[in-house]
C-alpha cells in the first residue's frame, strides 16, 4: 500500500484547478469539524429499546474523482454502541481504506500548491 503523501501528490497531479479549489474548501471545513469532534463521545439513554443494535449513520459523504478516474471518498459517521455515541471519519482511495493522515497530506499539498499562486 502506498504512503499517504505519495497518494495525495498522485491524486492532485491529475486534478483540474476548479476541483482542487472545491476539494481544498471541503477539507478545510472537514479539518475543523474533525478537530472538534475527534475525541468526543457521550452517553445517551434516549432510545432504550434500540440499545442492542449498534449502528452507524452517515452525516456526510463526499466523493472526488480526478482525470485518471482515481476516486477519493470521505465519509463522516455518527456511531452508536450500546449507550455510547461518537463520531468517526472514514477515508477511501480507490476503495482502499486509509486513516485521517491522507486528509492531512492532501491539505498540506493543496495549501502549498494553491497558496503559492496567490
Amino acid at each position: 500500500m502506498l504512503q499517504t503523501g505519495l497518494i495525495a501528490q498522485e491524486f492532485l497531479h491529475h486534478m483540474n484547478e476548479a476541483d482542487k479549489h472545491q476539494l481544498f474548501n471541503y477539507l478545510l471545513g472537514l479539518n475543523v469539524t474533525h478537530k472538534e469532534n475527534v475525541n468526543t463521545s457521550f452517553y445517551t439513554y434516549k432510545n432504550l429499546k434500540k440499545w442492542l443494535k449498534p449502528k452507524q449513520q452517515p452525516i456526510q459523504t463526499f466523493s472526488f474523482i480526478n482525470d485518471h478516474n482515481d476516486e477519493l471518498i470521505i465519509s463522516q459517521l455518527k456511531y452508536q454502541k450500546l449507550f455510547k455515541q461518537g463520531y468517526q471519519i472514514k477515508v477511501f482511495y480507490n476503495l482502499n481504506e486509509y486513516d485521517y493522515h491522507l486528509v492531512d497530506d492532501l491539505l498540506v499539498e493543496l495549501k502549498g500548491e494553491l497558496l503559492s499562486y496567490a
